[in-house]
């Protein structure tokens, strides 16, 4: 069930439109759609570092909101100062190209600059 509304925010002048993807109990009460975390958890190997990765946060910015230093320069995905190897989980891109080759795909390599987290996942600096 999708359910469209507006919210009014009298402090700054507007009104949005808000969508929410929901279910409904057997008393119609509007239920969360719990289908999809909200985060997952980002480690780095090797050691005990985490955090959170949003769904809809780059995986660079998570581990920096997470206090985890990680090597970066242009956040588009081309200069590859970012590039580490994905040990266990998955990642999505939302560009097509986002400079990594098929084999190194296949190899578990990714720009966090331009990937975000589609699972819990454990991230390894450098390539392979």
């Amino acid at each position: 069930m999708v359910v469209d509304t507006e919210q009014h925010r009298p402090e700054q002048g507007e009104t949005v439109a808000i969508r929410i993807h929901a279910d409904t109990d057997k008393y119609n009460r509007v239920m969360p759609d719990t289908t999809t975390a909200p985060f997952f958890i980002a480690r780095v190997a090797p050691g005990d570092q985490q955090c959170d990765a949003w769904a809809d946060q780059t995986l660079l910015s998570a581990l920096e909101a997470g206090g985890i230093a990680w090597p970066s320069s242009c956040r588009n995905g081309t200069c590859r100062t970012c590039i580490g190897h994905l040990t266990e989980g998955q990642v999505r891109y939302e560009i097509e190209w986002p400079g990594l080759s098929a084999d190194e795909k296949v190899q578990g390599c990714v720009l966090p600059c331009v990937a975000f987290a589609a699972s819990d996942l454990t991230l390894q600096p450098g390539s392979l």
